[in-house]
């Protein structure tokens, strides 16, 4: 009913008195449809706004159920939501597509309790790395506090002929 009043005041041209006659038609008391009809005359397309908002919300609501499954906390996704304040839906969707990609679980290689990092050199193209360095990551478990550290294991250099 709100996105028709809206419509209606300022799209079709509706009066003050057929706005308040048209949601007292639709079940809304004397007091509410005066305060709502004069929110709407004075704020243009607040009720679309407010709409289009909720519909992207529950749009990047589910796709981060979809994509995190059951790494998906609703209350962290709220916090996201919020931290940004008010912004334009196009940046807080891109904000949410950045902590779902950051919330995803990371593909690791097991090696003992860490996992095995192979970094080459940015320098020099892949078939003719300069240095190869193998490290061994610890994983630190969250909301334990602890963090065993890296630990460098050796680097291995190669002739760049």
């Amino acid at each position: 009913m709100r996105l028709v009043v809206d419509t209606g005041i300022h799209d079709k041209g509706w009066t003050r008195d057929q706005v308040i006659a048209y949601m007292r038609e639709n079940d809304v008391n004397d007091v509410l449809a005066q305060t709502e009809t004069d929110r709407y005359i004075a704020w243009p397309g607040q009720a679309l706004a407010y709409k289009m908002g909720q519909l992207k919300i529950r749009e990047l609501r589910e796709r981060a159920k979809t994509q995190l499954g059951a790494h998906f906390d609703i209350k962290a996704f709220h916090d996201e939501i919020l931290d940004g304040g008010a912004l334009p839906l196009d940046l807080l969707e891109t904000r949410v597509d950045g902590w779902i990609k950051a919330r995803l679980p990371q593909k690791r290689l097991p090696c003992g309790k860490g996992f095995l990092l192979v970094n080459l050199d940015e320098k020099t193209p892949w078939a003719r790395y300069s240095e190869l360095s193998i490290w061994v990551l610890r994983y630190r478990r969250p909301g334990t506090g602890h963090d065993p550290g890296n630990r460098h294991l050796r680097s291995l250099k190669r002739p760049t002929g």
